[in-house]
């Protein structure tokens, strides 16, 4: 039998269940998200998508009361975050959010267990949001940087902004850069 390592946990695990879910076919019942409204819709000082969603059922004479379960779909994480109640869910129309709930229900509780377990791996490289901040911030220093001849001084930038972490991709991506291989 094999052992679990990080890396086969990577390989035969995360790796295809962010596969799964980036690819925006689950099935609508598995991405369905189901809160209780504790009060009246007017009551709650900040307004959750739930809760958004409840003064619809409301002002619509869709049969709303306290106490009552709100079952959505988020469809949108960015710019606000966005849904449909689960009855008016239409695959043709509408589809869920897969970074917001890779990043946010899905990977965020498995990230916390992966750290504390493999603490050698870079496991919010997983994190959508991640990934999208770290190819933004490579870009950006690449640019400015290179364009002024301060490469060793983009790597410096890069790794501080993140704590030290700089991928290997990131890394192999500066270096063929051409002022940088003569400086790396």
């Amino acid at each position: 039998m094999k052992a679990w390592g990080g890396e086969r946990i990577e390989r035969e695990i995360v790796a295809p269940a962010f596969e799964r879910v980036a690819s925006g076919k689950l099935p609508v019942e598995e991405v369905a998200i189901s809160k209780s409204i504790s009060k009246d819709p007017d009551d709650y000082k900040v307004e959750p998508l739930h809760v958004k969603l409840a003064r619809w059922v409301r002002d619509h004479g869709q049969g709303f009361f306290v106490g009552m379960k709100v079952e959505y779909v988020v469809t949108e994480s960015k710019p606000r975050l966005g849904g449909v109640l689960l009855d008016h869910f239409d695959p043709e129309l509408h589809e869920y959010d897969p970074i917001y709930y890779w990043d946010n229900l899905i990977y965020s509780a498995t990230l916390r267990i992966l750290d504390v377990c493999f603490p050698e791996r870079d496991w919010a490289g997983w994190l959508i949001s991640v990934r999208d901040r770290r190819r933004r911030l490579v870009a950006r220093y690449k640019r400015w940087f290179l364009d002024k001849g301060r490469v060793g001084q983009a790597v410096r930038e890069i790794r501080e902004n993140r704590g030290g972490v700089l991928s290997e991709r990131e890394l192999a991506e500066l270096r063929r850069a051409p002022r940088l291989r003569t400086l790396i």
